[in-house]
């Protein structure tokens, strides 16, 4: 066991969550698990009566750790005996009583066969929006050495390869029937106001550009359906409550009542239909988890 509240899984339970093809190279496995390693030594520091409260922010850095969070709680539902249940019951507090997908009728369908959950996959960037970028980069940031970073060395034109992969927090997917959701976790911080070359872009309508497109890199991620593809927005239930104090509040309230925002956010996409897009985003919190299994998030309250 990695650790006993914040990770209760071995080494090789949570490799096999950031294994995203059967020949992944050993070594990049070794990086994506030292991480966590570090922050567990870390915490092995703590002295709760110590009073050098300097030192917390490193060595209690896993108390909110959103790493920790997604892969303890996640793996937890995932991996328990009644999974399929617990999952399902996620998605109708997270999407309603049906999915909002045209090719299923109900979660059990979604959720039938053999599910994947995978963290932190890298999901190419869609195409549509980097040729787009590339024309209209000069509309999208202001500063100066930025749109001199965004051309070819011989400093003529601009590059086609102004965003790069996008890195989603987990991944549930079904190889089978190609139904899958991102998942974007959050405990302290917010979602991202931009990216590089695109001061407007935030980290939402990034996500649901790139559910929204077939991957280009990675064959086993062309196993999800665009279509057939949601997104859930997981955070502290103080943050659902207390919307307005998140940029994510706002960002998700506004995409969930107005397709005509998302469409707004994602001009270069014309060849999908906006209007059933705010049904397919979600949002549930930590808390809702530990609900649906009392195992979950077992750290909440706990100080």
């Amino acid at each position: 066991m990695l650790h006993k509240t914040y990770l209760p899984f071995t080494e090789e339970d949570l490799k096999e969550h950031f294994r995203y093809s059967e020949n992944d190279i050993t070594e990049n496995l070794k990086k994506r698990i030292a991480k966590f390693e570090k922050s567990i030594k870390n915490y092995s520091e703590y002295i709760p009566d110590d009073t050098d409260k300097k030192k917390w922010k490193i060595i209690r850095q896993i108390e909110k750790d959103e790493t920790f969070w997604t892969a303890s709680s996640l793996m937890t539902i995932f991996r328990s005996d009644n999974s399929k249940e617990e999952l399902k019951n996620v998605l109708i507090h997270a999407f309603g009583e049906k999915p909002p997908l045209d090719d299923f009728s109900n979660w059990e369908d979604c959720l039938k066969d053999e599910l994947f959950l995978f963290f932190e996959p890298q999901i190419s960037s869609p195409k549509k929006y980097r040729d787009w970028l590339k024309e209209n980069v000069e509309n999208r940031t202001i500063i100066p050495y930025i749109l001199e970073k965004a051309k070819h060395k011989n400093g003529n034109e601009y590059r086609s390869n102004l965003e790069s992969s996008t890195k989603v927090d987990a991944l549930l997917l079904n190889k089978t029937n190609g139904f899958n959701v991102f998942i974007e976790a959050k405990v302290l911080s917010d979602i991202s106001h931009s990216v590089d070359y695109d001061s407007t872009r935030n980290q939402i309508a990034r996500n649901l550009d790139v559910m929204l497109s077939k991957d280009e890199s990675n064959n086993f991620f062309n196993k999800r359906k665009t279509e057939n593809s949601l997104f859930l927005l997981l955070t502290p239930e103080v943050f659902k409550d207390n919307s307005r104090s998140r940029l994510y509040g706002y960002v998700i309230d506004d995409y969930q009542k107005n397709s005509e925002s998302i469409k707004r956010d994602l001009p270069h996409r014309d060849d999908i239909d906006f209007e059933n897009i705010p049904k397919r985003i979600g949002w549930i919190t930590w808390e809702k988890l530990k609900e649906i299994n009392s195992d979950c998030c077992k750290w909440i309250n706990k100080f």
